[in-house]
């Protein structure tokens, strides 16, 4: 079970709802989420997982997202909803678990709660997870035909759906994904894999784009988002800590700005 606080006081419903979660894993080496982490922060959550302590407000998102797929699960009666699948790549195990496949269409879809502007991109990681998810569909007998991601905005705003033009105008869509032959699917994974079996022996830096290191209108700075703010590891980072002792000698502040 995981180490949770509760900084906020949320509801003791709030918390136990959050700290009972029925996520499994399954028997893998990698899970697909898994392969799409930095090397540097998957390393980091294994080597200290035991000691990992997040507060009940920085899962939050990730419990509402729950919601939306057991839900979903649910209604969906005419697909295959929730089901993780195996197989072997480059003699590892790998894992995902689908949200929903059509057996008519062959349709792989999966359920995204993102924020708005999501609704109009296509997030490169999107196209590695479903197309490992197809991979371990056909690898089990399955036929996959069609890939979307199916988004809800969980900010969305009438106001700037009517106002803005490139701003979507529902707060769903359904957002078709590239299938890629099996054999460039493969080597994905492979590559992957390969990063990760390195970070085992050597541990890499996160490049800026994996710590989310950009110039940031709060704090008035270049700053590595993700380290100050959605790494749970960031605390036995020495890379992260490095970083920090820079900043404190150029007197660097790392807290926001004032308005």
């Amino acid at each position: 079970m995981r180490k949770l606080t509760n900084d906020y006081d949320f509801p003791e419903a709030v918390v136990r709802a959050v700290q009972d979660d029925d996520y499994d894993r399954g028997d893998s080496d990698y899970t697909v989420t898994e392969l799409l982490k930095p090397p540097r922060i998957l390393a980091l959550q294994r080597k200290y997982k035991e000691k990992i302590v997040e507060d009940v407000s920085d899962l939050i998102y990730a419990f509402e997202g729950k919601i939306l797929h057991k839900v979903l699960e649910e209604a969906n009666r005419a697909a295959l909803v929730e089901k993780r699948f195996y197989a072997k790549v480059a003699g590892k195990k790998i894992s995902a678990q689908i949200d929903s496949l059509c057996y008519e269409h062959g349709r792989l879809s999966d359920w995204k709660r993102c924020p708005a502007f999501k609704l109009t991109s296509k997030e490169p990681d999107w196209a590695f997870q479903l197309n490992t998810q197809a991979f371990l569909l056909i690898e089990n007998g399955l036929e996959v035909n069609e890939l979307e991601i199916v988004a809800f905005a969980k900010d969305h705003s009438k106001v700037q759906a009517a106002t803005v033009k490139s701003y979507p105008k529902s707060a769903i869509k359904r957002i078709p994904i590239e299938l890629w032959d099996k054999e460039k699917t493969k080597a994905m994974i492979e590559e992957r894999i390969e990063i990760h079996e390195k970070a085992k022996k050597s541990l890499p830096k996160c490049s800026d784009d994996e710590r989310f290191k950009r110039f940031n209108r709060s704090f008035g700075a270049i700053v590595p988002l993700r380290c100050m703010f959605y790494c749970n590891v960031s605390n036995w980072c020495e890379q992260y800590k490095e970083e920090l002792k820079k900043e404190n000698a150029n007197e660097v502040s790392v807290s926001p700005k004032s308005k």
